[in-house]
């Protein structure tokens, strides 16, 4: 809507991408589509945005610094949370992983904090983890 809600238009994309959530960054919007970032301004796939596998939430701090959360499993029947961290349009990227036993098993949510701090919550067994880094 341009009029406050009086008049809607439908936009169309042309990627034939199963979309998720929205993202943005300093100057594009994006959609999780699998492992994929699709460039919703452009509605097709983002040709640099492969992202690591188990990522579920983004937290775009500029066009190409990028944090990512969630979880992947190794052995057993526990997931391992991750926080992953890209300054490269997921062109390359780190990951930090918690151990389900101790630490976490999931990381849900995720925020800009002011002077340059992120803040990241988890999921675990027996408590809440808080993650707070800075950028």
């Amino acid at each position: 809507t341009t009029d406050g809600g009086i008049s809607w238009r439908l936009e169309q994309s042309d990627s034939n991408e199963a979309l998720g959530e929205i993202f943005h960054s300093t100057s594009n919007s994006f959609a999780i589509s699998g492992l994929n970032l699709v460039d919703l301004t452009l509605g097709k796939v983002s040709a640099t945005a492969k992202m690591p596998a188990g990522i579920s939430r983004l937290l775009f701090l500029n066009d190409k610094n990028c944090v990512g959360i969630g979880q992947h499993y190794e052995i057993g029947f526990w997931p391992y949370g991750d926080i992953h961290l890209t300054n490269s349009t997921w062109n390359s990227s780190i990951k930090k992983s918690y151990s389900p036993a101790s630490e976490s098993l999931n990381f849900t949510a995720i925020a800009k904090k002011a002077n340059g701090k992120v803040l990241v919550l988890g999921a675990a067994l027996l408590a809440t983890p808080i993650v707070e880094f800075k950028y």
